[in-house]
């Protein structure tokens, strides 16, 4: 069984704007994201998903009202963070998924109930791996990346780069 990945509404705008949303869903995961982060994209991005949706290869957790009130009395423990973040945090658990995320306070929040979480440059790095991208690619990718998303750590992106210039 694959291992399922949870993808929060800026990674999924990220993969959307690098056009690198096919490519990501090459690899050897189940990718989701829940109906309230879904929801929150522009219908443009949801229409550039819904192909992927329709195809199997992404899939949409649809909320009951039960697990919405849920969430929404487990976010009472952080009122910092938007429903759709709790619903993301509940998933994970709930699926034992990895939670893919490039929100700050989201990714605290996950490691303090210990649940895996990582971020695009993860995301890049198991594409590289996996052999769907080639290392100057997601170089290229990850300098248009750094253009418009500044919460990247700088850092990081270019210990990427650097790995992915030997690849």
């Amino acid at each position: 069984m694959r291992k399922v990945a949870l993808q929060d509404a800026n990674i999924l705008i990220d993969l959307l704007r690098l056009n690198l949303l096919d490519s990501c869903l090459s690899l050897p995961y189940t990718f989701c994201t829940t109906s309230l982060i879904f929801d929150e994209l522009f219908i443009q991005q949801q229409e550039a998903i819904r192909s992927h949706i329709i195809a199997k290869k992404f899939e949409i957790i649809n909320l009951t009202e039960d697990e919405v009130v849920e969430i929404l009395l487990e976010s009472n423990e952080n009122k910092r963070l938007s429903e759709q973040d709790w619903s993301a945090i509940y998933c994970a658990r709930k699926y034992s998924a990895i939670l893919i995320t490039g929100d700050n306070l989201l990714r605290k929040l996950a490691h303090s109930k210990s649940l895996p979480v990582h971020g695009i440059l993860w995301l890049l790095d198991e594409m590289v791996n996996e052999e769907i991208l080639i290392g100057e690619t997601a170089i290229s990718l990850m300098n248009q990346l750094i253009t418009f998303n500044s919460r990247l750590p700088i850092n990081e992106c270019n210990n990427c780069k650097v790995k992915w210039s030997q690849s």
